[in-house]
């Protein structure tokens, strides 16, 4: 069975429990069983109501946003409220179905109602204890369940600290084979070592430096540039703080969506300008290309997109990305603060 319903049966047995103790009790001063199980339903209703409409509705809705003594203020008129409901019904509904049930009792006289407005306050003051307890639990099923996740991110951590360990390690044996045989390889096999080693050590980071930023991008260049059979004409321009940080791995798309949609593999010519700069507070960073004869695919596709939407999520509204023909050429540009 789930917790919750668990919760709720435990609850209602509890009311139930509590229900027929009082009930009991009152049988052996009173005898009239109807005129018991009537008062004290209507009683414990008003406890009911008093509990769960402060642990449900007054604590969790108006505690945190209003003053301290408005709040009490509140809870008070809130606790009137609930007592005149009750007084209202043991005396003008509950009374008159029993007049001779126990005349000294539940009259409607000033004991009556010091009766009601004590047990009232008894309910509130159950409920005050009953949150803080129903808080506990939910504040140590939290801890467990961050316990948990938190073991369980160890383990990954761990694995992922082998997986890669054993993947550095072969690549740079491969380099060293490489090296001996064609130089020209050995190189690519140490910017793809790079490109593994930013995924994994400076990815998961919250910023990086620009620089390193800079260098990924370089990398992803010249291992984007064996898959074309014709020369690729690729030049970075960087005129920005070294130190910059920025998040990882933000300007790949524009590098991306560049290769995959601007450059044609059966042209003898592709060519395409970066520029990064950094100026009165903005990193602006720009790719330009000479329009296609025949792009496969329109420009802009799940990167551009999932790339906006992760600059919401860092930046809210203060970013600019676009990505248009302009004149004869495509440009596709990244501006944001930094």
């Amino acid at each position: 069975m789930p917790s919750r319903a668990r919760f709720l049966l435990l609850q209602v047995g509890a009311w139930l429990l509590g229900y027929g103790l009082v009930v009991a009790y009152m049988a052996q001063r009173i005898h009239n069983l109807g005129y018991i199980c009537a008062f004290t339903a209507a009683a414990f209703a008003s406890y009911a109501a008093t509990i769960y409409g402060y642990i449900y509705g007054l604590h969790p809705r108006l505690y945190r946003h209003l003053p301290g003594g408005i709040f009490g203020l509140v809870v008070t008129a809130y606790l009137i409220l609930i007592g005149a409901a009750r007084f209202y019904v043991e005396v003008y509904v509950v009374r008159p179905f029993y007049p001779m049930a126990h005349p000294g009792f539940l009259s409607g006289d000033k004991g009556h109602l010091g009766y009601v407005a004590v047990t009232t306050i008894f309910a509130l003051g159950f409920g005050l204890l009953a949150r803080a307890a129903l808080r506990s639990v939910i504040l140590q099923q939290q801890k467990e369940e961050l316990e948990n996740k938190q073991l369980q991110a160890e383990m990954n951590l761990l694995k992922a600290q082998v997986q890669p360990h054993f993947l550095f390690n072969t690549l740079n044996n491969i380099y060293y084979e490489a090296y001996l045989e064609a130089p020209r390889t050995a190189d690519l096999v140490e910017k793809l070592a790079a490109l593994m080693r930013y995924f994994v050590d400076l990815s998961r980071q919250e910023h990086v430096p620009l620089s390193a930023e800079v260098d990924f991008l370089q990398n992803y260049i010249a291992l984007e540039k064996i898959r074309f059979r014709h020369e690729l004409c690729v030049n970075l321009y960087f005129d920005a703080a070294p130190d910059v940080l920025v998040p990882p791995m933000l300007l790949i798309p524009l590098v991306e969506n560049l290769f995959k949609h601007s450059f044609d593999k059966r042209q003898a010519a592709n060519a395409a300008d970066l520029r990064l700069t950094h100026a009165d507070g903005w990193l602006t960073f720009e790719t330009t290309n000479a329009l296609p004869v025949a792009p496969a695919t329109s420009p802009g596709g799940f990167g551009l997109r999932n790339l906006r939407e992760r600059l919401r999520l860092l930046y809210g509204p203060q970013f600019e990305l676009s990505a248009q023909p302009e004149h004869d050429q495509f440009v596709a540009r990244l501006k944001i603060p930094v």
